[in-house]
């Protein structure tokens, strides 16, 4: 009987966290060695893409995320600051 060699279906399932990680040492690398950094990221732009992930979509998710924690953080800010109102004589002054 011949034998069947059938490879299983692999599940890739990186998150963009881990993707992440591996573009951030990708680039500490290219800090040293810059035609090795290029290798390793066209690498990991590779893998990313094997597992869906963009770099430019997870870029764009990750400056959202980003400028949302700092509009949220200026408007507690604002919101704990008090506003004093003006005294009765400064306001009738001009």
């Amino acid at each position: 009987m011949p034998r069947k060699d059938e490879t299983p279906q692999v599940a890739l399932t990186m998150s963009p966290d881990e993707f992440a990680e591996l573009r951030a040492a990708a680039a500490a690398v290219g800090q040293q060695d810059v035609q090795l950094g290029r290798v390793l990221d066209l690498l990991v732009l590779h893998l990313g893409h094997a597992h869906d992930l963009d770099p430019t979509v997870e870029d764009a998710k990750a400056q959202a995320a980003a400028e949302e924690a700092a509009k949220a953080a200026e408007e507690a800010a604002a919101a704990a600051t008090p506003v004093e109102p003006a005294a009765e004589g400064e306001a009738n002054a001009s």
